[in-house]
């Protein structure tokens, strides 16, 4: 296997998972990586996402993942507070010193601009 990345579902918060559509364990093997894989299998999860006409997707990212993160933002991913999950990252945090992010996407077609000969 030299990648693979999974899209979680989970609308209603229940359970363990954490509400909305996730982008969950991307990896791409080190020695791969670089080639785009990556960038193929994020797309490919985000047209996943959009097929289910959701409107936002998320995923998690250590903070000194400088790479991982430059991909997430090449795709227009920002880092984002996700209230569910404060409390939780500030715990990991502070017991094992793992830094994560909150990033999401905005899945929605962008609203149609009016001609400004229109306004």
């Amino acid at each position: 296997m030299l990648g693979c990345a999974q899209l979680v579902c989970n609308p209603d918060g229940q359970g363990i998972l954490y509400p909305g559509l996730w982008l969950s364990f991307a990896f791409v093997e080190p020695r791969v990586r670089g080639a785009g894989l990556g960038m193929r299998l994020a797309s490919t999860v985000i047209e996943a996402a959009r097929a289910q006409s959701a409107p936002r997707l998320h995923l998690l990212v250590d903070r000194d993942n400088g790479r991982a993160r430059a991909l997430y933002e090449k795709l227009g991913f920002a880092s984002v507070d996700f209230a569910p999950l404060r409390e939780t990252l500030e715990r990991l945090e502070a017991t094992l010193g793992v830094e994560r992010l909150v990033m999401a996407k905005d899945l929605r077609p962008p609203a149609p601009q009016t001609p400004a000969a229109l306004r």
